[in-house]
């Protein structure tokens, strides 16, 4: 794969016209069958028609088109076209003529062990990186790749549920008093999800950590049983990643609940740097001296942004040396025909880092660690944006959690799709969720040859300046 211009028009032409085409292309070109045929293992007694990896691609491809159920994807009256369940499965490498009925996959997931699945992700980033992906500026500017953070709640249930709350080992219980006086009982499931943020807006979830019920959490309020997992989660999810990539340099972009000694030595004993609000630190806070102030002004499309920053190096807490930072930034609303409430705003933050500031990296450094929002747009995006992430495509608790690593792989997938020249010639200006909707369209509708006998590149090129525009 490289950074390259886009292709001549003769070669984009069969993707402008049927979308699916470079949706084929991409996923041949990232080996993604060969992925899960590699790292699933197959727990089935009698392994029938369909390969396990088939089978992965088969509920893979329910989440890339953006079918909101399983039972959306299989009632859907274009399913009763022989032609569109042939597409499918040539898609997932399945020789037979019939695609696996949803209860095929189910019970095969029964049987899969959701650990195996683990290593995909880690496998695509390495993917990217071995091919230099990651090398040009438009996606990676800064020396260390950023890592993201932050705990979702997926699935909440009522004692009235379908789902098992009582056995299932992931269902945090909670309860209160109603006005009335009757006991209300409701269960959460919680995921800590950290994910790599690049520039241009890019994000690839890396590991998936699901919470497990803990009876100590259950008089907890929402706020604190959110801040227990991820503060539980944290040393967990450092030693995996660790465990995948030992020598990769990494940056922690970390909400203020882990400025505590306890984070701390967690993020030392794993080498990993750090970006970490400060909200808690009070000694800390009033270390930092604000008489070498630096200013810039800058100009985004809606804002023009005046800010003041001023930091302090080395200070003092407990065994460590902190270097603080104090940022200031004035939004002024550009002149415009629009009615708009929001004329102008003010935010301030505080950050401890972990690398020595001087002036030259101030800027670069509050850069850096203001960027750990895209991590949360990350859940917000899975929740609201076409992936269904609260969606119960499973009641099983080890399956569902086989259905979440497939859904945050699919993310990833389309993300890096719409950076390819393929991708990018195949939208046309139409959203994604339109896009992908599309393609499945065409995989029910149109003829074996259009869609699989056209002539292909040899290489899968990125058009990485889209990143930066």
């Amino acid at each position: 794969m490289k950074n390259s211009y886009l292709y001549s028009n003769k070669e984009t032409k069969i993707f402008e016209e049927v979308p699916v085409r470079g949706l084929i292309f991409f996923l041949k070109k990232l080996r993604v069958y060969e992925l899960f045929e590699k790292y699933a293992r197959d727990g089935r007694t009698r392994k029938g028609s369909y390969s396990i990896a088939s089978l992965l691609m088969s509920a893979l491809e329910m989440i890339l088109f953006r079918s909101p159920s399983k039972n959306d994807f299989y009632q859907n009256k274009k399913l009763g076209r022989k032609e569109g369940y042939k597409h499918l499965g040539i898609i997932a490498h399945i020789k037979e003529e019939q695609f696996p009925h949803s209860k095929t996959i189910d019970d095969a997931f029964l049987s899969l062990d959701p650990a195996c699945l683990e290593p995909v992700l880690f496998a695509l980033f390495k993917q990217l990186r071995s091919s230099k992906f990651f090398s040009h500026l438009a996606l990676k500017k800064y020396p260390n790749y950023r890592l993201s953070i932050d705990a979702v709640c997926s699935h909440c249930y009522s004692a009235l549920s379908q789902h098992p709350c009582e056995a299932c080992p992931f269902c945090l219980k909670r309860e209160r008093l109603t006005k009335e006086g009757s006991k209300k009982v409701w269960y959460l499931h919680i995921e800590v999800i950290a994910s790599l943020i690049f520039e241009g807006g890019l994000q690839l979830p890396l590991c998936i950590h699901p919470i497990r019920k803990t009876k100590e959490w259950e008089d907890l309020c929402e706020n604190d049983l959110k801040q227990e997992c991820e503060q539980t989660a944290l040393p967990l999810i450092l030693a995996k990643i660790r465990s995948y990539l030992p020598r990769i340099k990494l940056t922690a972009l970390l909400d203020g609940l882990y400025a505590n000694q306890t984070s701390l030595d967690v993020l030392e004993r794993f080498c990993f740097d750090w970006d970490i609000v400060l909200k808690r630190l009070k000694s800390v806070q009033e270390a930092i001296d604000s008489i070498d102030l630096r200013m810039r002004s800058l100009a985004n499309r809606r804002f023009i942004l005046t800010q003041t920053a001023c930091f302090t190096n080395h200070i003092p807490y407990s065994k460590y040396s902190l270097n603080a930072i104090e940022f200031n930034e004035q939004a002024q609303k550009k002149p415009s025909k629009r009615f708009a409430k929001v004329t102008s705003k003010i935010v301030h933050y505080q950050w401890i880092v972990s690398k020595i500031i001087d002036s030259s990296s101030l800027f670069s450094q509050i850069d850096e660690a203001r960027s750990r929002w895209r991590g949360e747009e990350l859940v917000n995006t899975l929740k609201n944006r076409g992936f269904y992430l609260k969606h119960d495509y499973s009641r099983h608790p080890s399956s569902q959690i086989i259905w979440k690593t497939l859904i945050f792989l699919a993310f990833a997938l389309t993300s890096l799709f719409f950076l390819s020249d393929i991708g990018i010639k195949s939208r046309k200006g139409v959203s994604f969720h339109f896009l992908m909707k599309q393609m499945l369209q065409d995989l029910f509708y149109l003829s074996y040859e259009k869609i699989f006998l056209c002539p292909y590149p040899k290489q899968l090129r990125f058009s990485l300046w889209a990143a930066a525009g």
